[in-house]
């Protein structure tokens, strides 16, 4: 297989992702993994999936796993992620959480997710990932491929960012680009949240900060991770409705779609 142009963007993102993995305090609290895991866990409990037993999941790109082990024990768990040691750790946490049957493999350029799959899965995740790629259609296809006729694609993104902030990020979203997308690629949208403009209050400060080595970085982002850990999922929203009034703009959306 020929290399694409979304698999040449992740292979330049791997030495960030290498450094990221690296530091416990960033696998665990930077930016706002908290908010995303909440969000996330509240749209699988909506959509009744997440005391479903024995269904098949992929993640595109799962990170520290959290939005896998959201779902029943009983689950196939699967997914890809650049970093050799995180595949390890996160499989190690897994079994520890009494997840038994999971295939996590280390991102192969040489294979798309198709071939290496070939079972389909009741649900994908792709969870900020998308903007990692210059052409995110690529990958959603690729993704696409594994999903049952039926089954339910829960993706996440950033909205409303401008080039430059994150030097890492190749695509830039609207709410009105990711439903395009979506759409194109034969998926009937379920719902489409936009939320996290807190984010959009305390981006410009944290974006220069990213640049270099700040310890206050890390009390911002520990402080914003801690809060929206223990808040409610319906404070949450509360907040985004007044930033929202307050001329503050959504920087996250998640789509719930089902492939027809």
């Amino acid at each position: 297989m020929q290399e694409s142009s979304s698999d040449s963007d992740l292979i330049r993102n791997r030495d960030e992702y290498s450094r990221h993995w690296r530091s416990r305090f960033r696998k665990t609290w930077n930016y706002s993994s908290q908010g995303k895991l909440k969000r996330f866990r509240g749209l699988i409990q909506e959509f009744r999936l997440n005391s479903r037993a024995s269904l098949s999941v992929f993640d595109q790109g799962f990170g520290l796993g959290l939005m896998l082990f959201s779902f029943d024990k009983s689950c196939h768990l699967a997914g890809l992620e650049l970093s050799t040691e995180v595949v390890q750790e996160v499989t190690q946490f897994g079994r520890k959480q009494g997840f038994v049957d999971m295939d996590l493999r280390v991102f192969n350029e040489e294979k798309t997710i198709a071939s290496s799959w070939p079972c389909k899965f009741d649900v994908v995740i792709s969870s900020h990932v998308l903007e990692h790629i210059s052409k995110p259609e690529i990958a959603l296809r690729d993704l696409l491929t594994v999903l049952k006729p039926g089954g339910i694609a829960i993706l996440a993104v950033p909205i409303n960012e401008l080039p430059g902030e994150d030097l890492n990020h190749f695509f830039f979203f609207s709410q009105s680009s990711l439903v395009e997308i979506v759409r194109s690629e034969g998926l009937k949208i379920s719902k489409c949240v936009e939320c996290d403009c807190i984010w959009d209050l305390l981006s410009p400060l944290a974006y220069r900060l990213q640049r270099r080595s700040n310890p206050f970085l890390k009390i911002l982002s520990f402080g914003i991770n801690g809060v929206t850990s223990i808040l409610p999922l319906c404070f949450l929203q509360g907040i985004d409705a007044i930033l929202k009034r307050c001329g503050y703009k959504p920087r996250q959306i998640f789509l719930v779609a089902r492939k027809e």
